[in-house]
């Protein structure tokens, strides 16, 4: 349930708390994000971040997926390190 872009897309926007900011970040368009996180959510069955006018704020399973996603997210850099180390030695 968790892969690599919704990792990316959630852990930004609970950093950044508001969809724009997030976007920015993300190098997409805000509707973009937005629609993203509602099927994301609808996907799971769940909110993962209440809305207070336009800050995001992560539910309790909201910090729980982040937890998750931040893992697979380190996971991600630490083969993205060894490959980079392996390439400079072939």
């Amino acid at each position: 349930m968790i892969d690599y872009k919704s990792a990316r897309y959630v852990t930004t926007l609970a950093e950044c708390q508001t969809i724009r900011a997030a976007a920015e970040q993300l190098y997409i368009s805000s509707p973009a994000l937005s629609m993203y996180i509602k099927n994301l959510e609808s996907e799971i069955g769940c909110a993962l971040f209440s809305r207070d006018k336009n800050c995001f704020v992560p539910t309790e399973i909201g910090w729980r997926y982040i937890s998750c996603a931040q893992r697979i997210l380190q996971i991600n850099r630490e083969f993205e390190a060894d490959l980079s180390s392996y390439l400079r030695h072939s």
